[in-house]
């Protein structure tokens, strides 16, 4: 029995300071950041993102965020002009941050098996396919995403 409290507290210490990791990026200047995201706000989405990560095992945090970063800033009530919404800019919104994360996870999960697990190919779906747009806000995303995981390691 102890043996498992100890698996336990473990297991919490470090989704937390995952969780951490997540927050200290969300509010960062660095390319996938933004500074203007209050504490309260960062924490609930990195929380959403670890439990996103914990359903889906293959998939990166960070990445979920970077793309985050790029569909809007950060902002849960954001619009876009074709009626996207919420942090990952998926079709309606629930209001609720974990299941807006989950909703746009799962979106990403099947253009990342569509483009073959090529991720540029992948996110350029996500973003509306392979027009020119799409592949230009693709590698603005792999810029940025190559910044924040090189300063990660």
């Amino acid at each position: 029995m102890d043996t498992l409290a100890d698996d336990r507290s473990v297991y919490t210490l470090s989704t937390s300071r995952l969780i951490d990791k997540y927050v200290d990026l969300i509010r960062s200047a660095s390319p996938c950041g933004n500074p203007k995201v209050s504490y309260k706000e960062a924490h609930a989405i990195a929380a959403a993102v670890n439990a996103a990560v914990e359903e889906n095992p293959d998939l990166n945090g960070f990445v979920i965020l970077c793309l985050m970063k790029t569909e809007s800033d950060y902002d849960r009530k954001a619009i876009s002009h074709k009626g996207y919404s919420g942090l990952m800019q998926t079709p309606g919104m629930s209001g609720y941050i974990d299941l807006d994360v989950r909703w746009g996870v799962r979106i990403l999960k099947e253009k990342l098996k569509l483009a073959n697990y090529d991720l540029k190919k992948a996110i350029a779906l996500y973003k509306g396919g392979t027009n020119r747009l799409a592949r230009k806000q693709a590698e603005d995303f792999m810029r940025r995403w190559r910044k924040v995981s090189g300063e990660m390691i």
